[in-house]
């Protein structure tokens, strides 16, 4: 009987592990912010991704809120892995996202949006 009931669990176990979604098959679009300061890419710069209902004229567009948050890499950009499941609209085929950069007492340094959809590579800049 015992032999069973390790068999069992070992078996759920295996099922459990192997039936685990991959992320990377959940990505329906990517965002590429580029983040620059008087015409230069800035690094090492934290940028907020905000759903449509969190935009710039919202009382939730503060880094709180934020989504996620990616830092930009030695080119300015930070790069979004947006998700069909949690991040884009599946049954409006267009999702309005925000992204912004914020200062000392989350003041909003320089935010910018996009409409992207499933399948979508978009690009946008934000200049601080």
């Amino acid at each position: 009987m015992k032999n069973k009931i390790t068999l069992i669990f070992l078996v759920l176990s295996t099922m459990l592990f192997t039936s685990c979604d991959n992320d990377d098959d959940n990505i329906g679009a990517t965002a590429e912010i580029t983040v620059f300061e008087n015409g230069t890419p800035q690094s090492g710069v934290t940028v907020h991704m905000f759903r449509s209902n969190q935009g710039p004229n919202s009382n939730f567009f503060r880094p709180f809120y934020g989504n996620r948050s990616v830092v930009t890499d030695s080119d300015g950009k930070a790069v979004f892995l947006l998700r069909e499941t949690f991040d884009l609209e599946i049954v409006n085929p267009q999702t309005t996202i925000y992204f912004g950069v914020f200062g000392p007492n989350d003041q909003a340094l320089g935010h910018t949006g996009v409409t992207v959809q499933i399948g979508e590579n978009v690009s946008a800049n934000i200049n601080l």
